[in-house]
């Protein structure tokens, strides 16, 4: 029996609040794929540093050290502003690059995007400590899911390089 299961949805209309529409009309259909690709890649990478956030922050404010929820001390504030400002800056890339329609620009979002997830997840494994390596809490799945967001369909260090090749050929 399978664990999947098809949605259709016929003539309904879907809005959702902040969301962005995709066009990749303006780039060649060779590259469109690519650049769909690397849209929903970051788009992913964005959920899955959003979620070390929420589970960081969830973390922090009922465990305590040193007499004090770990939340109120000022290294665990940086921490989590700075996956907080990640998040925004890979939310403002994906727009951009959505409604750009831009190959480069769908490239540099999906590395820059994949980055910040790998590293908010890493950061938010830390601050779990040893609970993070646990299924409980689920971090390691997203440092897992982060990861693979990396390498597929190519690694980061690839797409630096077609990035680099596109802005060599105009």
């Amino acid at each position: 029996m399978s664990k999947f299961l098809w949605v259709t949805f016929r003539n309904a209309r879907i809005s959702v609040p902040g969301g962005v529409a995709c066009s990749t009309a303006s780039i060649k259909p060779s590259a469109a794929r690519s650049a769909s690709l690397d849209l929903g890649f970051a788009a992913v990478a964005t959920g899955i540093a959003r979620k070390s956030l929420q589970a960081t922050h969830a973390y922090a404010s009922e465990r305590y050290q040193g007499g004090a929820v770990i939340i109120n001390h000022q290294q665990m504030r940086l921490f989590l502003a700075d996956m907080a400002s990640g998040i925004e800056m890979a939310r403002a890339m994906l727009r951009a690059a959505c409604l750009n329609g831009n190959l480069a620009q769908a490239i540099s979002c999906r590395m820059e995007a994949t980055d910040r997830a790998l590293r908010s997840a890493t950061d938010g494994l830390q601050i779990h400590g040893g609970y993070g390596y646990t299924e409980d809490y689920g971090m390691e799945r997203l440092v897992r899911d982060a990861t693979y967001c990396q390498i597929y369909p190519r690694t980061n260090e690839e797409s630096r390089l077609k990035l680099l090749s596109l802005m060599e050929n105009g």
